[in-house]
Protein backbone atom coordinates (compact mmCIF):
# COMPACT_ATOMS: atom_id res chain seq x y z
CA UNK A 1 0.00 0.00 0.00
CA UNK A 2 1.08 3.38 -0.56
CA UNK A 3 1.82 6.01 1.56
CA UNK A 4 1.00 9.80 1.45
CA UNK A 5 1.80 12.46 3.90
CA UNK A 6 -0.08 15.88 3.31
CA UNK A 7 1.44 18.83 4.52
CA UNK A 8 -0.86 22.23 4.29
CA UNK A 9 1.56 25.35 3.46
CA UNK A 10 1.58 26.78 7.04
CA UNK A 11 3.25 23.52 8.05
CA UNK A 12 6.30 23.76 5.44
CA UNK A 13 6.58 28.09 6.05
CA UNK A 14 6.14 30.30 8.97
CA UNK A 15 4.07 33.18 8.10
CA UNK A 16 1.57 35.58 9.74
CA UNK A 17 -1.66 34.11 7.76
CA UNK A 18 -3.51 38.06 8.83
CA UNK A 19 -0.69 39.63 6.90
CA UNK A 20 -1.04 38.09 3.71
CA UNK A 21 -4.74 38.35 3.82
CA UNK A 22 -4.28 42.21 4.46
CA UNK A 23 -2.09 42.17 1.37
CA UNK A 24 -5.40 41.00 -0.63
CA UNK A 25 -7.92 43.25 1.08
CA UNK A 26 -5.66 45.92 0.22
CA UNK A 27 -5.73 45.12 -3.80
CA UNK A 28 -9.19 44.83 -4.08
CA UNK A 29 -9.55 48.40 -2.09
CA UNK A 30 -6.96 50.03 -4.56
CA UNK A 31 -7.65 48.24 -7.78
CA UNK A 32 -11.84 47.85 -7.18
CA UNK A 33 -12.71 50.29 -4.76
CA UNK A 34 -13.67 47.23 -2.56
CA UNK A 35 -13.15 48.54 1.38
CA UNK A 36 -12.93 46.12 3.62
CA UNK A 37 -12.39 47.35 7.40
CA UNK A 38 -12.32 44.19 9.23
CA UNK A 39 -12.08 40.84 7.65
CA UNK A 40 -15.35 39.66 6.12
CA UNK A 41 -14.57 35.75 5.91
CA UNK A 42 -12.32 34.53 8.31
CA UNK A 43 -13.51 30.98 8.47
CA UNK A 44 -12.76 30.74 4.67
CA UNK A 45 -8.72 30.12 4.32
CA UNK A 46 -8.63 29.83 0.23
CA UNK A 47 -8.08 32.77 -1.35
CA UNK A 48 -9.97 31.77 -4.79
CA UNK A 49 -12.92 31.11 -2.67
CA UNK A 50 -12.15 34.07 -0.11
CA UNK A 51 -12.44 36.72 -3.60
CA UNK A 52 -15.58 34.78 -5.21
CA UNK A 53 -17.17 35.39 -1.67
CA UNK A 54 -16.27 38.88 -0.96
CA UNK A 55 -17.16 39.67 -4.77
CA UNK A 56 -20.23 38.83 -4.24
CA UNK A 57 -21.07 40.07 -1.07
CA UNK A 58 -20.16 43.28 -3.04
CA UNK A 59 -22.75 42.65 -6.06
CA UNK A 60 -19.51 42.54 -8.40
CA UNK A 61 -19.19 39.99 -10.90
CA UNK A 62 -15.48 38.62 -10.61
CA UNK A 63 -14.57 38.97 -14.40
CA UNK A 64 -11.43 36.27 -15.83
CA UNK A 65 -9.04 39.21 -16.44
CA UNK A 66 -10.10 40.60 -12.60
CA UNK A 67 -8.74 37.34 -11.29
CA UNK A 68 -5.00 37.20 -13.09
CA UNK A 69 -4.69 40.46 -12.50
CA UNK A 70 -5.56 40.24 -8.74
CA UNK A 71 -3.15 37.21 -8.62
CA UNK A 72 -0.41 38.65 -10.26
CA UNK A 73 -0.89 41.73 -7.35
CA UNK A 74 -0.96 39.12 -4.77
CA UNK A 75 2.21 37.76 -6.06
CA UNK A 76 3.72 41.16 -6.31
CA UNK A 77 2.72 42.08 -2.93
CA UNK A 78 4.20 39.04 -1.03
CA UNK A 79 7.21 39.93 -3.02
CA UNK A 80 7.56 43.38 -1.83
CA UNK A 81 6.82 41.87 1.92
CA UNK A 82 9.72 39.33 1.62
CA UNK A 83 12.09 41.86 0.13
CA UNK A 84 11.20 44.31 3.17
CA UNK A 85 11.45 41.76 5.56
CA UNK A 86 12.82 38.41 5.31
CA UNK A 87 11.26 36.96 7.88
CA UNK A 88 7.96 37.60 6.78
CA UNK A 89 8.64 33.81 5.38
CA UNK A 90 10.55 31.37 6.87
CA UNK A 91 11.27 27.47 6.51
CA UNK A 92 10.51 25.41 9.30
CA UNK A 93 13.17 24.01 10.89
CA UNK A 94 13.53 20.32 10.29
CA UNK A 95 11.19 20.21 6.65
CA UNK A 96 13.72 20.21 4.35
CA UNK A 97 15.85 17.15 5.92
CA UNK A 98 11.96 15.23 6.23
CA UNK A 99 11.28 16.25 2.45
CA UNK A 100 14.91 14.49 1.57
CA UNK A 101 14.00 11.60 3.54
CA UNK A 102 10.29 11.30 2.28
CA UNK A 103 11.78 11.54 -1.38
CA UNK A 104 13.86 8.70 -0.60
CA UNK A 105 11.38 6.29 -0.14
CA UNK A 106 10.08 4.37 -3.00
CA UNK A 107 6.27 3.76 -1.70
CA UNK A 108 6.03 7.18 0.34
CA UNK A 109 4.51 10.27 -1.38
CA UNK A 110 3.90 13.73 -0.26
CA UNK A 111 2.05 16.71 -1.54
CA UNK A 112 1.36 20.34 -0.06
CA UNK A 113 -1.93 22.16 -0.06
CA UNK A 114 -1.96 26.08 -0.38
CA UNK A 115 -4.42 28.44 -0.13
CA UNK A 116 -3.05 30.61 -2.12
CA UNK A 117 -2.81 30.30 -6.08
CA UNK A 118 0.37 29.22 -7.80
CA UNK A 119 2.04 32.52 -8.13
CA UNK A 120 2.14 33.49 -4.72
CA UNK A 121 2.76 29.65 -3.77
CA UNK A 122 5.72 28.96 -5.50
CA UNK A 123 7.38 32.57 -5.01
CA UNK A 124 6.93 31.90 -1.84
CA UNK A 125 8.43 28.35 -1.51
CA UNK A 126 11.22 28.84 -3.83
CA UNK A 127 12.29 32.13 -1.66
CA UNK A 128 12.41 29.67 1.24
CA UNK A 129 14.30 27.27 -0.60
CA UNK A 130 12.36 24.30 -1.21
CA UNK A 131 12.59 22.66 -4.40
CA UNK A 132 9.08 22.47 -5.89
CA UNK A 133 9.81 20.50 -8.95
CA UNK A 134 7.93 17.20 -9.21
CA UNK A 135 6.53 17.97 -5.87
CA UNK A 136 2.51 17.09 -5.43
CA UNK A 137 1.37 20.91 -5.10
CA UNK A 138 -2.26 21.80 -5.01
CA UNK A 139 -3.39 25.76 -4.70
CA UNK A 140 -5.94 27.60 -4.26
CA UNK A 141 -6.92 27.43 -8.17
CA UNK A 142 -7.45 23.29 -8.08
CA UNK A 143 -9.84 23.63 -4.98
CA UNK A 144 -11.53 25.86 -3.00
CA UNK A 145 -10.89 24.03 0.35
CA UNK A 146 -8.51 22.14 2.30
CA UNK A 147 -10.86 19.02 2.26
CA UNK A 148 -11.30 18.65 -1.45
CA UNK A 149 -7.05 19.34 -2.04
CA UNK A 150 -6.83 16.47 0.27
CA UNK A 151 -9.18 14.35 -1.65
CA UNK A 152 -7.78 15.13 -4.90
CA UNK A 153 -4.20 14.45 -3.42
CA UNK A 154 -5.85 10.96 -2.31
CA UNK A 155 -7.34 10.18 -5.89
CA UNK A 156 -3.89 10.75 -7.72
CA UNK A 157 -2.27 8.37 -5.69
CA UNK A 158 -4.27 5.81 -6.12
CA UNK A 159 -2.37 2.08 -6.21
CA UNK A 160 -3.08 -0.05 -9.82
CA UNK A 161 -5.50 -1.52 -7.91
CA UNK A 162 -7.73 1.60 -6.85
CA UNK A 163 -7.09 1.67 -3.29
CA UNK A 164 -6.57 4.73 -1.53
CA UNK A 165 -3.13 5.21 -0.23
CA UNK A 166 -2.64 5.08 3.86
CA UNK A 167 -2.50 9.12 4.37
CA UNK A 168 -1.37 11.16 7.25
CA UNK A 169 -2.21 14.83 7.26
CA UNK A 170 0.85 17.20 9.01
CA UNK A 171 -1.23 20.02 11.80
CA UNK A 172 -0.36 22.65 13.45
CA UNK A 173 -1.04 22.34 17.18
CA UNK A 174 -3.88 24.15 18.24
CA UNK A 175 -5.46 23.13 14.36
CA UNK A 176 -8.38 20.84 14.00
CA UNK A 177 -8.80 19.61 10.91
CA UNK A 178 -12.58 19.88 9.36
CA UNK A 179 -11.31 16.89 7.09
CA UNK A 180 -13.17 13.58 8.63
CA UNK A 181 -11.27 10.46 7.35
CA UNK A 182 -9.16 7.93 9.05
CA UNK A 183 -6.53 9.94 8.08
CA UNK A 184 -3.95 10.18 11.02
CA UNK A 185 -2.93 13.23 12.00
CA UNK A 186 0.59 14.23 13.01
CA UNK A 187 2.14 17.45 14.46
CA UNK A 188 5.90 18.73 14.69
CA UNK A 189 6.93 20.30 17.96
CA UNK A 190 5.61 23.41 19.13
CA UNK A 191 7.66 25.80 21.41
CA UNK A 192 6.42 26.92 24.37
CA UNK A 193 8.53 30.17 24.35
CA UNK A 194 7.29 31.87 20.59
CA UNK A 195 4.49 31.48 18.76
CA UNK A 196 4.02 29.92 15.52
CA UNK A 197 7.57 28.25 15.79
CA UNK A 198 7.04 24.79 15.34
CA UNK A 199 10.04 22.38 15.06
CA UNK A 200 10.37 18.71 12.83
CA UNK A 201 11.47 16.00 14.80
CA UNK A 202 13.75 13.33 12.51
CA UNK A 203 11.53 10.82 10.09
CA UNK A 204 11.63 8.28 12.32
CA UNK A 205 9.94 10.27 15.74
CA UNK A 206 7.34 12.20 14.27
CA UNK A 207 5.96 8.59 11.92
CA UNK A 208 6.86 6.04 14.74
CA UNK A 209 9.37 4.67 12.92
CA UNK A 210 11.28 1.70 14.21
CA UNK A 211 14.89 2.11 13.63
CA UNK A 212 16.14 -1.20 11.92
CA UNK A 213 19.08 -2.84 13.61
CA UNK A 214 22.65 -2.88 12.88
CA UNK A 215 23.97 -6.19 12.32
Amino acid sequence: MKRLTIFPLDTVIRYSEARVRALLFEILDRDFQIEIKEDPAPDIQNFQHLTEFIFAEHGIELKEKSLVAIRKSLKKAIKCLYLDDEEAFEIRPGVQSLFRQLDKEARWKFGICSDFWPEATVFIMQSCGVNVKNKLTLTAEDARTLEKQIQILMDRNRDKEGQLPKAQLVCLKGKKPKYESDLKIIHPKASDLESNYHVYPKFTELFKLKKAKSK
